[in-house]
């Protein structure tokens, strides 16, 4: 997702573009779940607000079925320095997703659980 080729490191400017992914149909209705579609790498934070100010102009949902010139309309809500919501319309469908302006300040590695112990099994005396 990322990019650059290189691990990033703390104080790396991206931008960010979360979009809801269809994951699953049951009971005659789409589920969906927010998801990480793009992640990309930016030189500094005025690059990233530059490239964030276009994707909100040209991006499209990846799981977008028409296409690209077929007519929509955008609109874009701020709701806060550094985050939008565009709204896709089409004529039968609508779509959205979150582009963000974001530093990362930091990461960590998790190491996996222990394996649980098995329970110690006891033995039954046969006799008295």
């Amino acid at each position: 997702m990322t990019s650059a080729s290189a691990t990033p490191s703390d104080g790396t400017w991206f931008v960010l573009i979360e979009q809801d992914d269809e994951v699953a149909y049951a009971d005659g209705h789409d589920i969906f779940r927010w998801q990480l579609a793009a992640e990309h790498e930016a030189r500094d934070e005025a690059h990233a607000r530059e490239w964030a100010k276009d994707l909100l102009q040209t991006h499209l949902p990846t799981r977008r079925h028409a296409p690209a010139d077929r007519p929509h309309t955008r609109r874009i809500y701020q709701s806060s320095e550094n985050v939008w919501l565009v709204v896709i319309q089409e004529s039968w469908r609508t779509q959205h997703f979150r582009l963000s302006v974001a530093r990362l300040v930091g990461r960590s590695k998790v190491a996996a659980p222990p394996e649980p112990a098995q329970p110690e099994k006891r033995r039954r005396r046969l006799f008295g």
